[in-house]
């Protein structure tokens, strides 16, 4: 479940106010629970075993289960049937030596799972409480975005995706946010196809949006006592430099809009004898990503490497002194590196995911 904040600005187009965040809160996370459930009755051992042997069961299952998550409400007072394999019944009674039927006596489930003839009905209280720790998850978070200043002027909730064609997650927003006005499209699960499509024709409609990650380089700066570690001091040409810094392009949770450029210039001398060889080598800019608004070195735990530009020297050999630099576009749902050689003109560039 991914939640976002957005504002309709005054053209039309949309700017993200804070990045979706979420967490493992869809209509997974109920078929786990759901697995849970028959786990408790047949045993972990006999539902796997039984699913190994017998996949298309399994399928069929998932299938009936998905569409009883559509239809269940708060409302609901009637059992909710499904369907057993004959087989999972058979490896029930194998491994056990029992019936279903005096294997749910002994579970707490007796009297809300019944067994009629190869169906078993739930009861619609358990059924519903698959959907508790996912829902209350859900409502958990929109109120701390809500207690947040991005999240205090919301007046208008959108929801969409397969998940909000359950009537227990409606309701559920519904009461939690009472105030406020809840629109759900007709087919939600379309509603984010039908998005995609309309982006994909007009991508400039989201005119901004918010870093999930910090992003930058990796770069060498003059060494400062007691600000630099130690380890990555490093001499080149008689002066001292700290290695491993990492440089800033664009941080986490800052606005950014399409066609918002950083550029970091690059001056390199190979006029010694002892940077000679250097002038055969490419230039390789490492991009690093984390989730720190300020770090300081590309070797810290929060920091991961995300990509790479390469750029070869012109005519196999760098000139004495060389002129660049280095910069970072954001382009809608990418971010585009360039490497620029400022004297003949060579750019090499790198396409990075904006969006996750």
């Amino acid at each position: 479940c991914d939640i976002s904040v957005m504002e309709v600005v005054n053209d039309g187009n949309i700017e993200h106010i804070r990045k979706a965040t979420g967490g493992a809160w869809g209509g997974s996370k109920v078929n786990e629970e759901f697995t849970v459930f028959l786990n408790k009755i047949f045993g972990e051992d006999v539902v796997n075993q039984c699913w190994a042997e017998n996949p298309s069961e399994y399928l069929e299952m998932v299938r009936a289960f998905e569409i009883k998550k559509r239809k269940v409400s708060k409302e609901t007072t009637d059992e909710v049937p499904f369907k057993i394999p004959a087989e999972l019944r058979m490896l029930l009674k194998l491994k056990t030596g029992f019936e279903l039927e005096e294997v749910i006596r002994e579970t707490k489930y007796n009297g809300k799972v019944i067994v009629k003839g190869d169906k078993i009905l739930i009861d619609p209280n358990i059924f519903r409480e698959f959907f508790k720790k996912t829902i209350d998850s859900i409502i958990k978070h929109m109120k701390e975005i809500f207690d947040e200043n991005s999240g205090r002027h919301i007046a208008t909730i959108l929801m969409v995706g397969g998940f909000t064609e359950s009537p227990l997650v409606r309701d559920a927003v519904r009461e939690a946010f009472s105030s406020m006005m809840i629109i759900t499209p007709k087919e939600p699960s379309m509603a984010v196809l039908k998005g995609a499509v309309l982006f994909g024709q007009n991508p400039e409609c989201i005119c901004s949006r918010i870093c999930k990650c910090t992003y930058g380089i990796r770069i060498a700066r003059p060494f400062i006592d007691g600000i630099h570690r130690d380890e990555y001091k490093v001499l080149v040409d008689g002066k001292y430099y700290c290695k491993n810094l990492f440089q800033i392009f664009f941080s986490v949770d800052q606005k950014t809009k399409i066609g918002e450029t950083f550029r970091y210039p690059i001056h390199n001398s190979y006029e010694s004898d002892i940077r000679q060889d250097l002038r055969k080598e490419p230039k390789i800019t490492e991009i690093y990503v984390s989730e720190d608004p300020h770090p300081l070195y590309v070797t810290d735990s929060n920091c991961k490497k995300h990509g790479q530009i390469v750029m070869e020297p012109p005519g196999g050999l760098w000139p004495e002194k060389f002129t660049g630099f280095v910069e970072m576009e954001i382009a809608g749902t990418e971010i585009v590196g360039r490497f620029v050689n400022k004297q003949n003109g060579d750019i090499n560039m790198i396409y990075l995911d904006f969006l996750s």
